[in-house]
């Protein structure tokens, strides 16, 4: 599924919403990493990380500008990370995933919130593309669509 930046402006999201004022956003950093891999675990378990996906992501540094996370009081309860990859020789793209949200907090709107304020990001300091391997449905609402097999 990919999404560009034209189609980004228009979607809209639905409730619930996320309480900024209770749930603080703010760009993931180096010492998030840590609950950041162990928040993945507990969501995704042990074996997500021989999934293809995490295959494009090797090799790339383990943060970049676009990557967030949500906080109760200190607490990290979610996160969404990017990778940058190149596509046709142009670096103006990223690979949304994995995004990631504490059990007793889903269903709040908390990735909602990430994925919006993260495209927004993203679109603002000149990303034209975003790639995913994800929840069709789901991604739907944020304006992705599947990207059909050339040939």
């Amino acid at each position: 599924m990919s999404q560009t930046s034209e189609r980004a402006s228009t979607v809209s999201v639905e409730k619930p919403w996320s309480d900024p004022a209770r749930f603080p956003s703010r760009a993931m950093a180096i010492a998030d990493l840590g609950i950041v891999a162990a928040l993945h675990d507990d969501v995704f378990g042990p074996g997500a990380l021989t999934r293809a996906a995490y295959r494009v992501r090797e090799g790339h540094g383990p943060l970049s500008p676009y990557c967030r996370v949500l906080c109760d009081g200190g607490t990290v309860i979610a996160a969404i990370k990017y990778t940058a990859i190149t596509i046709g020789g142009r670096a103006d793209a990223l690979m949304l995933g994995p995004l990631m949200v504490a059990g007793r907090y889903g269903s709040q709107g908390h990735g909602r919130r990430l994925i919006s304020e993260s495209l927004k990001a993203a679109r603002d300091g000149g990303i034209k593309l975003v790639l995913l391997v994800g929840d069709a449905p789901y991604y739907a609402r944020f304006g992705f669509q599947p990207v059909l097999p050339m040939g």
